[in-house]
């Protein structure tokens, strides 16, 4: 689904990045958040975050 819908955006012309985290379900990235010092789905959301700022 995430493929398809980064496809779609970059299509219209969208600014879409598309990250995949092999072999990664939901639940892997909220135990990462709790259990890694910097997971790297915490960086990588707050780096999105920050950009949008910009």
């Amino acid at each position: 689904i995430s493929t398809g819908f980064h496809n779609v955006l970059q299509a219209a012309g969208a600014p879409s990045t598309l990250t995949i985290y092999a072999g990664a379900g939901h639940s892997d990235f909220l135990f990462a958040a709790l259990t890694e010092e910097q997971a790297r789905v915490v960086r990588d959301i707050a780096g999105f975050v920050q950009s949008c700022g910009r």
